[in-house]
C-alpha cells in the first residue's frame, strides 16, 4: 500500500508492449492476480467509463452475475492494494481510470502502448525525415514484444480476443514504423543505420521476399556484398523449408545482378534531407477508417490506366478515399500528387483556371488556362485529382481528354457520381462500409468499417464514447440503417453528444431531418444528408426524376419487370434508359449477376419524400401491390413443382417487397381481397422458407381484420396458410383455422386446394391426440385427392398418413405409403416432396434398425435441398444422418451431429411435431445408454457450440462420402 506522503508526485506505468509490468516511480510493482493485471490493462487502453456489468462480463463470462460482480470487486481491491489508490474511478455503475482530464503533475499514468501510437501519429505528421527518424526509432524501442506477450486468461476468451486483436493492430504499426525507419534512413544514406530495422522488419514476417529483397539491397547499399549474398541464401532456405518454393524470379534475378557485380554499391555522397513530396493534399483533420481492399483496388486501377473515376452516391467517401489514395502514392510521382476540388464552382468555364491556379499559372498570361496546363504539364509525371465533377462533367471530361492526350506521364484521379465516359477511363464504383448483421457478435462488431467510422467520429464530440454491449445493438442497427454511408453515419455520430445510439437508432425514421450538422468548413452540400441528395436530384432530368421517386416504393431491391409495373406506362425501353441514366449518377446500384436493382437506403426515403410530394404515393404503391399478387399467384403453383427452386430464390429476393406490399394491402379503405390474394399465393412460400413464425403472424393480423362476408377462394387459402403455420409452431389454432378454411373451398368447389385443406386439419388432431380421428381424415384426404388429375395431394396425403403410422409404431405399414409419395412426386419433378418423403422413410426404416440404401436416399435429399433452395428441410435430413452414423458406428460424431441439430431447433424456438418427438425421444435414450450419460452430454454439447454451417457442411460431405 502506498502512504500518503508518497502521493505527492505519482507516476504509475504500465508496460504491455512484451510481458506485462507495472512500475510505480519507476519502482517494480507486484502484480501477481491475472485479473487483476487484465483489468488494469483494459483500462489503461479504454479511458473512457465501462459498466460494471460488461467489465464483469468480459473477464468471468461464465459466472453468475452476481459472482461476476463480486469477483469484479475483489479485483479491483487487489489493484488498490497494489498500485495504491486513487489511480481508479469507481462509481455504483462504472469503472474507469482516472481521466486524461483530471491528471496533475501530482499523479499521473503512462502507457507504453499510448505512448507508441502517439510517436507513430505524429511522426506521420513530419515533412522531414530528419524529424521523423526520432521518433520513429523511439516507437520501435519502445516495442520490446507483441502485446501481452505470454499472457491471457483461460477462462475469458472475450479478453483474449481483444488483446488479440490489439496485437495484431500494434504488430501491423511496428511494421509501419520499421518500414519507415529503413526507408527514411536509406534515403539519407544511412545504411548501417538502416540494416537493424531492415532485419527487425524481416523477423516480423521471415517468408515477407519483398522484406528479404529490401534487405539485399541495404546490404549492397552499405558497400556489405558478402551480407546481401547470404541474405538471398537465408530467403531461399525458409521458403523451401516452410512453403517448399524457390525464390521469386525477382528475388533471384536480385542475387544473380549481385553476385555478378552488375549492381554496384552507392558512391558516398553528402547526406542531406530528401525533400518532401509536392502536393497539396489537405490535411485530414480526422482519421481514415478502413477501406483497406478499396485503397489496394484503386491503387492498382491508377498504376495501370491513365485515367480512374471514382463514382458513387453523395456520402458514400468518394473525395476522402481518392485523398487517401494520394496520400499512399506521394513518393511514386516525382512532381507530386494536386487536388482540384470543382464542388463550389458553378461556371464550367472556370474548370481549367482552377486546375491551372494550383500551378500558378493563370496570373501574368494571357493565354487560354488550357494552353498554359499544357505547356506545364506536358513534362511532368504526376497525379492530378479532379474531386467532384458531376455537376460540371461536360467541361471536366473535355478538360482531362485535353491534359491526357497533351501531357504523356500525367495520370488523373477523377471522383463523380457519374463516370466521364472518355476512352480508357477505368471506373470504380466506392461501396457503402461494412456493416454488421443482426447475428454479428459484440467481440467482432469493430471488424465492421461502419462501427469503427461510428466509434471514432462519437469520441470526437464525446471523448469517453465506447462501443459496449449496453449500445452496441443500436449501433450496429444505426449503420444498417444508414446502409454503410460514411457522411450518413458522420451525422448520425454527431448527435451522440445530445441522445444515445438507442435514442439515435429511434429517431432514424425521420433521418434525412435528424441528419443535419455537419462540419460547418464543408460545402453546404455536404453539410446534411438531405442537401447532398439535392444536389444529385437537381442533376436529373424531370422523366429521371419521376421514375426515382416511383422506384421509392420497392424496398430490398427491383427488378425491370418491377420498375415497369410501376413507371405508369412507360415501355421497357424507356424505363431501361431511365435506369441507366439514375445508374450513371449513382442513384440506383445495379447488381448484374442477379438482375436486380437497389437504392442505398437514405436515397430511398429521399425519394419517397418527393413521390409524397408529387402526390403519387397512394396510385405507386397500389401498382406496386398488383405486381407482387400477380407474382404471388403465378408462384403458388410453381413451388409445388419441378421449378421450385427457381420460384424459392425468386421470392426469397422478393420477400421484404412482399411483406411491403401486404402492409399496404391491410390498410384501412384500400383492397383486402388483393391482400389476401398476396397471402393466398405465397402460403408455401413462408413454410419452405422456414419462416413458419413471421408467417404466423402476417396470417394472423390479416384474419383478424377480416370482414365476416369475406369468403373469398383467397380468403380460405388464408386460412390454410395460418393453419400449416400454426401446426409447424405447435398452436393449438389448427383445426379452427382449417375449419374455416375448408369449408370456404368446398364453396369454391376446388378439390386439389380442399385436399392440402383436410391434411392440415388431421395435423390439428394429431396435435391434440386424437388418432383416430386423425387417422379417419387422412384417409378422406386420400379419397377426395386421388379423384382429381393433380398428384400433389395424393402425395402429401400418403406422406401424412404414413407419418402417424410412424408415430403409432407401426412401421411396416408407413413404408409402402412413403415409397409411393416418392415415386409420385419423381413423376412430378416435385423436389420438396422428395426430400421430405426420404426424410421421413429414412427415420421409419432407423426405427426398424433398417439401413439399406438410405444414406444413398438422405445424399440424394441433401443435394435437392442445396439446389431447391430449401435450407429448412436439411434439418430433418441431419436428424437422420445423425442417428445413421451412429448406427453404423460412429457413434460420437453421430450423437454430435445431434446435437448440433437439437441447438438449431432450440435457436429457432420450432416445436417438434409429436412423431418426430417419439424418433428424437427413442434415440436420445439409445445414444445416452451406448455412449454413457458422461460421453454422451459431452457429445451433446460440443455439437451444440458447432455453427450450424459446419454442421450442415459436415453432413453433406459423410452422405456424399457413402456413394463413393
Amino acid at each position: 500500500m502506498i502512504g500518503e506522503e508518497s502521493e505527492l508526485s505519482l507516476q504509475l506505468s504500465l508496460y504491455l508492449l512484451g510481458p506485462p509490468k507495472l512500475e510505480l516511480n519507476n519502482a517494480p510493482v507486484a502484480a501477481d492476480r491475472r485479473k487483476s493485471l487484465a483489468l488494469l490493462a483494459y483500462l489503461a487502453l479504454h479511458r473512457e467509463k465501462h459498466t460494471r456489468e460488461f467489465l464483469s462480463g468480459m473477464l468471468w463470462p461464465e459466472y453468475e452475475q452476481e459472482k461476476a460482480f463480486t469477483n469484479l470487486r475483489h479485483a479491483l481491491w487487489e489493484t488498490q492494494q497494489a498500485i495504491g489508490e486513487g489511480w481508479v474511478a469507481a462509481s455504483r455503475e462504472t469503472i474507469s481510470l482516472i481521466p486524461d482530464s483530471s491528471q496533475s503533475s501530482e499523479k499521473g499514468i503512462w502507457v507504453d502502448v499510448n505512448r507508441f501510437i502517439e510517436l507513430i501519429a505524429t511522426s506521420r505528421t513530419k515533412k522531414e525525415i530528419s524529424l521523423r527518424i526520432p521518433l520513429l526509432a523511439e516507437s520501435a524501442a519502445l516495442y520490446r514484444n507483441h502485446f501481452l506477450t505470454g499472457f491471457n486468461l483461460k477462462d475469458a476468451p472475450s479478453f483474449n480476443d481483444w488483446g488479440r486483436g490489439k496485437s495484431e493492430e500494434l504488430r501491423n504499426l511496428l511494421t509501419l514504423a520499421l518500414t519507415m525507419l529503413s526507408n527514411d534512413l536509406t534515403l539519407l544514406g544511412q545504411f548501417e543505420s538502416a540494416i537493424p530495422y531492415a532485419q527487425r522488419l524481416l523477423l516480423l514476417d521471415p517468408l515477407n521476399e519483398e522484406a528479404h529483397r529490401q534487405l539485399m539491397k541495404i546490404h549492397l547499399q552499405a558497400g556489405q556484398v558478402n551480407a546481401a549474398l547470404k541474405q538471398y541464401m537465408a530467403c531461399e532456405k525458409i521458403l523451401r523449408k516452410e512453403l517448399g518454393v524457390d525464390p521469386q524470379l525477382e528475388t533471384r534475378d536480385l542475387y544473380r545482378q549481385i553476385r555478378k557485380g552488375e549492381l554496384k554499391p552507392p558512391q558516398p555522397a553528402l547526406q542531406k534531407d530528401t525533400p518532401a513530396p509536392l502536393h497539396n493534399l489537405p490535411y485530414q483533420l480526422s482519421k481514415f477508417i478502413g477501406r483497406e481492399k478499396e485503397l489496394i483496388e484503386i491503387t492498382d486501377l491508377i498504376a495501370g490506366n491513365r485515367l480512374v473515376t471514382l463514382t458513387g452516391t453523395g456520402g458514400i467517401g468518394k473525395t476522402r478515399l481518392s485523398l487517401r489514395c494520394g496520400e499512399q502514392l506521394l513518393n511514386q510521382y516525382p512532381d507530386g500528387i494536386w487536388v482540384a476540388e470543382l464542388a463550389s464552382l458553378n461556371d464550367p468555364e472556370r474548370v481549367p483556371q482552377v486546375v491551372a491556379g494550383l500551378f500558378d499559372l493563370n496570373e501574368g498570361s494571357e493565354n487560354p488556362p488550357n494552353e498554359n496546363l499544357i505547356r506545364f504539364l506536358r513534362p511532368k509525371t504526376m497525379l492530378l485529382i479532379l474531386d467532384n465533377c458531376e455537376h460540371l462533367l461536360v467541361a471536366s471530361t473535355l478538360l482531362a481528354d485535353e491534359l491526357l492526350k497533351n501531357c504523356p506521364n500525367l495520370k488523373i484521379l477523377a471522383t463523380s457520381r457519374e463516370p466521364l465516359r472518355l476512352a480508357g477511363e477505368a471506373q470504380y464504383r466506392v461501396p457503402p462500409l461494412g456493416q454488421p448483421d443482426n447475428q454479428s457478435l459484440f467481440n467482432h462488431l469493430l471488424e465492421f468499417e461502419s462501427v469503427r467510422l461510428f466509434e471514432e467520429r462519437a469520441r470526437l464530440v464525446q471523448k469517453d464514447f465506447a462501443l459496449n454491449l449496453e449500445n452496441a445493438p443500436a449501433v450496429a442497427l444505426i449503420c444498417n440503417r444508414l446502409t454503410g454511408i460514411p457522411l450518413a453515419i458522420e451525422l448520425a455520430a454527431a448527435h451522440i453528444n445530445m441522445f444515445s445510439p438507442q435514442q439515435i437508432a429511434l429517431r432514424l425514421d425521420e433521418s434525412l431531418t435528424l441528419l443535419a450538422g455537419g462540419n460547418r468548413a464543408s460545402l453546404p452540400r455536404h453539410q446534411t444528408m438531405r442537401a447532398s441528395i439535392d444536389w444529385s436530384w437537381n442533376l436529373l432530368s424531370k422523366s429521371e426524376q419521376v421514375l426515382l421517386r416511383r422506384l421509392a416504393v420497392f424496398t430490398g431491391g427491383w427488378t425491370l419487370d418491377g420498375a415497369e409495373a410501376v413507371g405508369f406506362g412507360q415501355s421497357m425501353a424507356q424505363i431501361f434508359g431511365l435506369l441507366g441514366g439514375l445508374i450513371a449518377k449513382s442513384l440506383v446500384l445495379v447488381d448484374r449477376e442477379r438482375e436486380r436493382y437497389h437504392m442505398l437506403e437514405t436515397v430511398r426515403e429521399y425519394a419517397l419524400e418527393r413521390l409524397k410530394e408529387a402526390g403519387e404515393d397512394g396510385e405507386t404503391r397500389n401498382r406496386h401491390l398488383d405486381f407482387y399478387v400477380n407474382l404471388a399467384e403465378e408462384a403458388e403453383p410453381k413451388l409445388l413443382g419441378k421449378e421450385l427452386g427457381v420460384w424459392m430464390k425468386k421470392l426469397n429476393e422478393e420477400r421484404e417487397n412482399i411483406i411491403a406490399a401486404n402492409d399496404w394491402g391491410g390498410r384501412p379503405g384500400s383492397n383486402a381481397e388483393k391482400r389476401f390474394r398476396l397471402l393466398g399465393g405465397t402460403r408455401y412460400y413462408w413454410a419452405y422458407a422456414g419462416l413458419a413464425k413471421l408467417g404466423y403472424k402476417i396470417y394472423s393480423e390479416a384474419l383478424s381484420e377480416i370482414a365476416e362476408n369475406h369468403n373469398s377462394l383467397a380468403v380460405g387459402l388464408t386460412y390454410d396458410g395460418a393453419a400449416v403455420f400454426a401446426y409447424t409452431l405447435g398452436e393449438s389454432s389448427v383445426i379452427e383455422r382449417a375449419e374455416k378454411s375448408i369449408a370456404i373451398i368446398k364453396d369454391h368447389g376446388d378439390p386439389v386446394r380442399l385436399a392440402m385443406a383436410l391434411g392440415h386439419k388431421a395435423m390439428g388432431y394429431v396435435i391434440l391426440e386424437e388418432y383416430e380421428e386423425a387417422v379417419k381424415i387422412y384417409l378422406e384426404t386420400l379419397a377426395v385427392a386421388r379423384q382429381t388429375e393433380d398428384k400433389r395431394p395424393v402425395s402429401s396425403a400418403l406422406n401424412n398418413l404414413a407419418e402417424l403410422y410412424r408415430m403409432l409404431g407401426e412401421y411396416e405399414r408407413a413404408i409402402p405409403l412413403y415409397e409411393e409419395a416418392v415415386e409420385i412426386d419423381r413423376d412430378r419433378e416435385d423436389s420438396t416432396g422428395i426430400v421430405v418423403g426420404y426424410a421421413n422413410l429414412a427415420k421409419n426404416k432407423l426405427m426398424l434398425g433398417q439401413t439399406g440404401n438410405t444414406r444413398s436416399q438422405l445424399a440424394e435429399a441433401a443435394q435437392l435441398v442445396e439446389e431447391a433452395h430449401l435450407r429448412e428441410y436439411m434439418q430433418s435430413i441431419i436428424e437422420a444422418a445423425a442417428v445413421l452414423r451412429f448406427i453404423m458406428g460412429d457413434q460420437p460424431e453421430g450423437v454430435r451431429l445431434f446435437g448440433a441439430s437439437e441447438a438449431e431447433i432450440e435457436r429457432k424456438g420450432i416445436q417438434r411435431d409429436k412423431v418426430d418427438g417419439v424418433f428424437i425421444e427413442h434415440w436420445t435414450n439409445a445414444m445416452c445408454k451406448a455412449l454413457g450419460e458422461a460421453l454422451y452430454h459431452q457429445a451433446i454439447e460440443e455439437g451444440g457450440k458447432m455453427p450450424y454451417e459446419e454442421a450442415l457442411a459436415e453432413t453433406r460431405e459423410w452422405l456424399e462420402n457413402g456413394l463413393a
